[in-house]
């Protein structure tokens, strides 16, 4: 008699995640429309996750190699700093939610090497449409960016905990899908001050490799080796895609003038500081500012 095959290994559990640790979704956008015309047509690498739900018109998805097609019903979960060309149909109706899912280092939660597509499932897409819903203001709905809409504190209590499920319904699928939760902290101390350094510190210009190599006595050769080996990218990299997210939160949070917010962040001038948000974001600061945050 034939023995009988070995029973197959279960499925690796995802790593737990201790309770008290302080990350949660933080949400950047929440949209139920029409896409704006300016944002039919866009080059961009946010350092944030993005759902959408593609309800109406056509939209694709563009990479070196690669090109992804969306028609009505489909869906896709963005991982976090995924370089994009994305172009939609006039009249494209999206339910977008966007979201920031980081370690305090600034690492995304979720290590994802592609973006995860489905159609239909009706579950998923509720949950999408209902943060939406809640994240609308009473009285200008999805008007003005998120940061600016005004909710009742039971409402945006209730937005939170929408936006919560929805995430953690995104990070299940993800993780079934062949994603990874990244390490909670840089795994060699040496590349975590350098990283502590580009969070506490995002500046435009050359990167500051002397202060680097003199607080964690590695070369820039070997620095740039352990950015790539841990972090998957190059610490340039990783310093814009801070650099961009200290932009939008400053270009939320204030009513300072380009001018200011340029020398903020190291920028030569104005015109600099517009050319290098208008090339990672898609569009000029100020029409970030007042359209979508």
């Amino acid at each position: 008699m034939a023995p009988s095959p070995a029973p197959s290994p279960a499925p690796a559990a995802p790593e737990a995640i201790h309770a008290w640790i302080p990350v949660s979704p933080v949400p950047i956008l929440a949209y139920d429309g029409p896409v704006p015309g300016w944002a039919l047509r866009l080059r961009v690498q946010n350092p944030y996750h993005g759902w959408w739900w593609l309800r109406e018109g056509r939209a694709e998805i563009r990479r070196p190699g690669e090109r992804l097609r969306l028609a009505p019903g489909d869906w896709i979960f963005f991982p976090s700093a995924w370089p994009r060309h994305q172009l939609l149909s006039a009249g494209a109706h999206l339910v977008s939610v966007a979201f920031e899912l980081a370690w305090p280092h600034g690492a995304p939660v979720l290590a994802m090497d592609a973006p995860l597509l489905g159609r239909g499932d009706a579950d998923l897409l509720r949950l999408g449409a209902r943060v939406a819903a809640l994240c609308a203001d009473p009285a200008t709905r999805f008007e003005k960016p998120l940061p600016q809409r005004k909710l009742p504190l039971p409402a945006w209590l209730r937005a939170r905990a929408a936006l919560d499920e929805l995430a953690a319904e995104l990070a299940r699928r993800s993780l079934e899908a062949g994603a990874r939760v990244s390490p909670r902290s840089p795994p060699d101390p040496r590349l975590g001050r350098v990283l502590a350094d580009l969070e506490e510190h995002p500046r435009a210009g050359p990167l500051p490799y002397v202060r680097w190599s003199a607080a964690s006595g590695l070369g820039r050769a070997q620095l740039d080796r352990l950015a790539r080996q841990h972090l998957g990218r190059s610490l340039r990299s990783w310093r814009d895609a801070r650099l961009d997210r200290a932009i939008r939160h400053r270009l939320r949070a204030a009513r300072s003038s380009m001018k200011e917010i340029a020398a903020e962040f190291g920028f030569a001038d104005a015109a600099h500081f517009t050319h290098w948000t208008r090339r990672r974001l898609g569009v000029p600061p100020a029409h970030w500012r007042e359209e979508l945050a």
